[in-house]
């Protein structure tokens, strides 16, 4: 695949895995407060490709459809609680700023080097098209108070990438072009 992109001339890959699987026993993420530690050999794999072939990595931390490798509905589901309060729940909140820091300060078993000083990664994205879609996904979408409450923890353990603000459908709702810790 890399050698495919560089032939093409890319420079940067999004991609939905390397940041985040949840919600099943394969993925990274199980359940809110487990890791499987099997499902770091892949990420880290793709890492060291990248790192090699030069290609950067954009990364979202989760997802707001309900596909197969899991999304945001997973925290308040394990925690017993609507999709719609994990933006403004503080126990969701919490779990999902524990999850950042263990994908983040992950050692690569390939590089060993950590996430957060990858020269692979390029950006790392708050979620995966967070919008208003009730028909599929959700009835809300993250408030300026999370998107710089997520973007500031982020940057005070890696502020060397940039941040995307995955928000989709609601241009500036969010106030999110007045966020200071947020890149793009």
């Amino acid at each position: 695949m890399f050698a495919a992109a560089v032939s093409m001339g890319a420079t940067v890959i999004r991609s939905h895995t390397l940041g985040f699987s949840s919600g099943n026993a394969n993925a990274l993420q199980p359940t809110t407060t487990t890791i499987n530690a099997s499902a770091w050999t892949a990420i880290d794999y793709v890492f060291y490709k990248a790192t090699q072939t030069g290609i950067k990595l954009i990364c979202p931390l989760t997802d707001c459809y309900n596909y197969y490798h899991g999304n945001y509905g997973d925290y308040p589901a394990n925690r017993g609680v609507q999709k719609t309060n994990f933006f403004t729940n503080a126990t969701l909140t919490a779990d999902f700023k524990q999850f950042i820091s263990t994908w983040l300060n992950h050692v690569n078993t390939y590089t060993g080097v950590a996430i957060k000083n990858s020269p692979a990664l390029f950006a790392i994205e708050t979620g995966n098209e967070f919008n208003i879609r009730p028909d599929v996904t959700s009835t809300t979408y993250p408030p300026a108070s999370w998107l710089s409450d997520i973007s500031a923890y982020i940057k005070t353990m890696d502020s060397k990438h940039f941040i995307l603000d995955g928000t989709d459908e609601n241009f500036g709702n969010s106030n999110d072009f007045a966020i200071s810790t947020l890149d793009m």
